[in-house]
């Protein structure tokens, strides 16, 4: 049921997991890293991020301790 909010539409017709990447994106310290969308993220990590989004657990990215290049 968790994974289903989070992939669910919201207003825009934008996947819930998709905008709260897109609003982390947008935290103007984390849209000011050096090579944002150039740098490849964490392999490890981004599987983290994909397996807990799939055992229906919401992602929150904290500015301070998530890697930018993770996300984008």
């Amino acid at each position: 049921l968790a994974h289903e909010k989070q992939t669910r539409k919201g207003p825009g017709d934008v996947p819930v997991v998709m905008r709260k990447c897109i609003e982390y994106l947008s935290i103007p310290q984390v849209r000011d890293t050096r090579g944002l969308f150039h740098m490849p993220g964490n392999f490890a990590r981004v599987r983290e991020y994909v397996n807990a989004l799939n055992a229906g657990q919401e992602l929150k990215f904290d500015p301070a301790k998530t890697n930018p290049h993770d996300v984008a």
